[in-house]
This record gives C-alpha cells, sequence and structure tokens, in this order.
C-alpha cells in the first residue's frame, strides 16, 4: 500500500515538473525579441543575428516599456539596404536622451546600459528611426563592430 502511495505521489511530482518545464520553454519560445519586434513594428530581423545583451523596464500600467537590445551581425544583407548612411546628429542625441531617462516620466524606467553596450558615435553606422502612433523605435548598425542597436521606446 505504501508503495502505491509513493508511485502516485511521485508521478505527480514529475508530471508537474514536466508541464512547468513545457511551460517555461514555451514562454521563452513565444515572448521572445525578434518576435516582439515583428508584432510591435513589422520587422523581420534576419536570422544570422545573435542577440548579445538586453535591458528593459518594467511594463508600466498602459504597456509602457523601453526595451534596449544588442545584436552581432554576422553577415549583412538586405535588411540593412533600407537604412540611411549619413551620421545624423540629431538621431545621436534624441538615441542619447531616451537612453539617460531624459523624457521619461519614472526614474525606475532609465536603463542602466555598460557602456561597451552602447554604439560608438566615432564609427561609421547607418541607422533607421521609425515612429508608429508614440512610439518610437532607433535601429543602429555600426559598420565597424557589426553590432545592430535597437531602441525600442512604447508610451
Amino acid at each position: 500500500m505504501k508503495n502505491k502511495k509513493v508511485i502516485i505521489i511521485s508521478s505527480i511530482i514529475i508530471m508537474s515538473v514536466i508541464v512547468l518545464v513545457g511551460l517555461y520553454i514555451s514562454g521563452r519560445m513565444y515572448f521572445n525579441t525578434r518576435r516582439i519586434f515583428k508584432e510591435n513594428w513589422g520587422i523581420e530581423l534576419p536570422k544570422g543575428m545573435k542577440e548579445v545583451f538586453q535591458a528593459k523596464t518594467d511594463m508600466g500600467f498602459h504597456g509602457d516599456v523601453t526595451r534596449y537590445t544588442v545584436f552581432s551581425v554576422e553577415e549583412t544583407n538586405t535588411f540593412f539596404d533600407e537604412f540611411n548612411n549619413t551620421k545624423n546628429l540629431n538621431i545621436e542625441e534624441s538615441f542619447c536622451k531616451y537612453l539617460n531617462g531624459e523624457g521619461i516620466l519614472y526614474s525606475s524606467d532609465i536603463l542602466e546600459i555598460p557602456s561597451q553596450q552602447l554604439p560608438n558615435w566615432e564609427h561609421s553606422y547607418t541607422w533607421k528611426y521609425i515612429e508608429k502612433d508614440n512610439d518610437c523605435m532607433y535601429m543602429i548598425f555600426d559598420k565597424e563592430t557589426k553590432q545592430l542597436f535597437i531602441l525600442e521606446v512604447i508610451m
């Protein structure tokens, strides 16, 4: 009788662990960064990119969030054809302002980003800016380091 209880309890624990692991894995697959960019902006990032850094604020009551992601790019492709090739001081300035917390309502919305994860504005870069409703996205591609820096601001 005791063996039967042990087997039942063990089976329940094992099944619970399997279900929790399955939910965790499916959540990670569904809520990945690429999917978020596709749903929010209609942008499909090329498959050859590897996410190397991400920081984001807690999501606010109205879904407001600031997300900063850095990708390493193995090979450039047509994805970057639509990017602007000229340096733009206004883009650099507004990108840095958002990262420094200017125009953000709460101090908890300021991202702490290590300096090695920031664009080097002295390097040659291409950029793309997208605005949708009150939200905006900056994409900066550093041609020398082959890194794509994406700053997404959802208000």
